[in-house]
């Protein structure tokens, strides 16, 4: 997952801060989905086209046949929007669904 320049030191304390199973199933499904959807970026380089066109299949994608809540959705939406290289395109793809 790549990290928002200079949100290496917050996204770490805020991860280390949530090592409960719940926090640390939160922080592997956010990584796994950034980590999809990079790789979709990567072939593309269009972001906003890869998040309308492939946001929800990485986001099926990630979960990995863990059980996944709404709110586990909602808490990863929020650590990528806030601390991924592409939240902002995230955050302007949640306000359209």
């Amino acid at each position: 997952m790549k990290i928002l320049f200079g949100m290496d030191k917050i996204y770490d304390d805020w991860k280390n801060d949530n090592q409960d199973a719940y926090g640390k199933e939160c922080f592997k499904f956010a990584e796994d989905w950034a980590e999809l959807m990079e790789k979709e970026i990567d072939k593309d380089n269009d972001i906003k086209k890869v998040l309308k066109e492939k946001a929800l299949e990485t986001r099926m994608q990630a979960t990995n046949y863990r059980l996944c809540t709404e709110y586990m959705f909602a808490v990863a939406s929020n650590i990528l929007v806030n601390c991924w290289e592409y939240g902002k395109y995230l955050d302007e793809f949640n306000k359209t669904m």
